[in-house]
């Protein structure tokens, strides 16, 4: 597989009816693993790297260039800038910095300035914790191991902190003061990648898609909000072609427009994690962050309904998030909790195409496992 290089990152894309060539970026959590791999190689060989290669997911590397390396007290730092491409969000531009330091043994990843905090139960980071989330973690890793074996001065461990210059303010334009992340912004990206689709063009790529899962073979679709889900319902529906599986970002309502139109396709699957799931259980078909927000009102009604204790439906109902929520059932006991809302999801789903079809809804773990599935649990 190729290295892949911000100059020769492009892919065509059709926006409003007219093909474009756009370019696509590397993630907070790609730019981060490069900074501190940079960082750790001079540290060890005193040699100031131009440009680094790291790890990304699924076996593929990139190459980026590193703006800066510095001598700081007991270490050294490096600086990469975030790229977004042609789709940059609110991070496109920011400095990316990883300060590394020896360590007898072992890795110890830790957030400084810019980088955000953790304040409230139901992200993927436990309440404290650096915004650093765990597949950037893996990145970190992961690059990090292939300095430590490279030439230069014996070293076993390492401590990296990344931090980002200006961070706390580049924060106020993203969705981190609304969930409870503090004093910066989050090191993301599950790919590694950031692919320049806008709006109009994702619609337009999830409805063709659809439109070639109909042509297909198989007359069923599985529709997954995202990359992990994506993942998750490739496992759980193993038996299907690779092409009946369609990402469909934020656009449901699109997407089971599509399949309502198209009489070939008679099972739909929608496999996701609790925020996608509760807001389609809610009749909400814009599932992005941006067209759309969790009812935590329906769902402490959804669990008042499934029998949790008044103590848990109330604590549901002022939760800051969906995974919030889904925590404080567990801790009673969510099987029914976690059904009745898939039921009513599934009938959403059903009344959006409109005519006879056969529908499933699984809800995921934050880990990508099946926490629920409908049809298999209490009252099905």
């Amino acid at each position: 597989m190729p290295v892949l290089r911000l100059d020769s990152m492009v892919e065509d894309v059709v926006v409003q009816g007219v093909r474009r060539r756009l370019r696509q970026g590397f993630s907070t959590g790609t730019t981060a693993s490069a900074a501190a791999k940079a960082a750790l190689w001079a540290l060890r060989t005193d040699a100031v790297p131009a440009e680094v290669e790291v790890p990304l997911p699924a076996g593929r590397r990139a190459v980026l260039a590193v703006v800066r390396v510095e001598q700081v007290s007991g270490g050294v730092r490096a600086i990469v800038t975030k790229n977004g491409g042609d789709d940059p969000d609110a991070t496109h531009g920011a400095e990316i910095i990883a300060t590394v330091r020896p360590k007898p043994d072992g890795l110890l990843i830790l957030g400084g300035e810019g980088v955000g905090r953790v304040t409230r139960p139901g992200l993927a980071l436990a309440v404290g914790e650096a915004a650093i989330n765990p597949v950037p973690r893996r990145m970190l890793r992961a690059a990090v191991a292939e300095a430590l074996l490279g030439a230069g001065r014996q070293m076993l461990g390492a401590v990296v902190e990344i931090s980002v210059t200006d961070g706390e303010h580049i924060a106020q334009s993203t969705w981190n003061p609304r969930v409870g992340i503090e004093g910066g912004i989050s090191i993301l990206g599950s790919t590694g990648i950031v692919r320049p689709y806008s709006l109009a063009a994702w619609r337009a790529s999830v409805i063709q898609a659809l439109r070639v899962a109909a042509a297909g073979d198989a007359d069923m679709v599985v529709l997954c909000p995202g990359a992990m889900s994506h993942q998750a319902a490739q496992a759980i529906f193993s038996d299907l072609p690779g092409w009946a599986f369609v990402e469909i970002g934020g656009f449901l309502g699109e997407a089971l427009q599509t399949v309502a139109r198209d009489g070939r396709i008679r099972r739909v699957a929608v496999v996701g994690m609790m925020g996608k799931l509760s807001k389609l259980a809610a009749g909400q078909m814009g599932l992005s962050a941006r067209d759309s927000s969790v009812d935590l009102d329906a769902l402490a009604s959804l669990a008042a309904e499934a029998g949790l204790p008044a103590p848990t439906v109330a604590a549901i109902r002022q939760a800051p998030t969906a995974r919030a929520a889904a925590d404080l059932a567990l801790a009673v006991g969510a099987d029914r909790f976690f059904h009745a809302l898939l039921r009513r999801a599934d009938a959403v789903v059903a009344s959006q195409i409109g005519r006879p079809v056969r529908v499933q809804t699984v809800l995921l773990s934050p880990e990508g496992a099946v926490w629920a599935r409908s049809g298999t649990g209490p009252g099905a």
